[in-house]
């Protein structure tokens, strides 16, 4: 129920505000603000990168990569969660943190860095993926 006010609230001022104040409440609430990570839905795809079958762990990294900067707290969240693959153990979340980041635009990671408190692998894999972007950038 506390859950539903805060949001009720949230929304009621984000429409006070600019459009570009809207965006930013909006991007900083979807990153930062998950105390309460509850989609099952997310939660359940989560859960089948874990599987052995590879069919439910490629549905389960396709549809985690269509929701995009959505998950992103549900991965750093779950980022001890492994798949065993040619007797390793791969870390799923991060590899899909890495991936959803290397797909957002630089001016979004740059205002990503800019947030404080921020999940310190958002800060390792945004600070890499930039620095990759501009050195390839550079070699052209």
């Amino acid at each position: 129920m506390q859950r539903y006010i805060f949001m009720l609230t949230l929304g009621l001022f984000i429409l006070g505000c600019s459009p570009q104040q809207q965006s930013k409440l909006l991007e900083i609430s979807t990153i930062q603000s998950h105390s309460e990570l509850s989609n099952p839905q997310i939660l359940g795809w989560i859960e089948q990168l874990t599987s052995p079958k590879f069919f439910e762990y490629t549905q389960a990294a396709r549809n985690l990569i269509e929701r995009g900067t959505e998950v992103i707290p549900y991965l750093c969240q779950q980022s001890d969660k492994f798949r065993e693959s040619n007797d390793t153990l791969q870390p799923v979340c991060l590899i899909l943190l890495q991936i959803i980041l290397a797909q957002q635009p630089d001016s979004w990671l740059q205002e990503q860095l800019q947030t404080p408190n921020l999940n310190p692998k958002i800060v390792e894999f945004a600070t890499a993926e930039l620095k990759r972007r501009h050195k390839t950038n550079v070699e052209k």
